[in-house]
């Protein structure tokens, strides 16, 4: 649980709201694991569930990643119609490691739908993979399986 609230503290250290938006990414891909898992692999409710955690997870790095380009390229397209303006600009600021985090659970959850690997039960050890702050600000994306022993 250590390494969990160090990795919380430097990650936070910028922008605290951040740790939110990763919990929460977290949290939810914990649960929907397990219950990928009770639903048994490559099942169709457990590819539900999968497709599920998929939306969100690719929905809030589409957000903070790439929102303000495809409202830019959008414009620019109706542009040559119209006279449309200048593109809006939301005001997002970039989710530190949010790539590096969403694929590590999405890579989690989609191997527990495989069967590859049991969904964890620990919750601080699972929370541990996601945070790890040395790792996830320099990469690489690891799978669970090769940190967990």
């Amino acid at each position: 649980m250590s390494t969990v609230v160090a990795s919380a503290v430097f990650y936070g250290f910028w922008r605290p709201e951040f740790l939110v938006v990763m919990a929460a990414s977290a949290i939810f891909d914990f649960w929907v694991s397990l219950h990928i898992e009770k639903k048994g692999p490559q099942t169709p409710a457990a590819l539900r569930l999968l497709f599920v955690s998929l939306s969100l997870n690719l929905g809030l790095l589409f957000f903070f990643k790439y929102l303000n380009f495809s409202i830019e390229n959008a414009w620019w397209v109706l542009g040559l119609f119209a006279d449309v303006g200048e593109s809006p600009v939301l005001d997002i600021i970039l989710s530190l490691s949010i790539s590096f985090y969403t694929f590590q659970t999405i890579s989690y959850s989609i191997d527990v739908y495989r069967g590859v690997i049991r969904a964890e039960k620990d919750f601080p050890l699972y929370l541990s993979y996601v945070t790890f702050f040395p790792q996830l600000v320099a990469g690489p994306i690891l799978r669970v399986s090769e940190v967990a022993a």
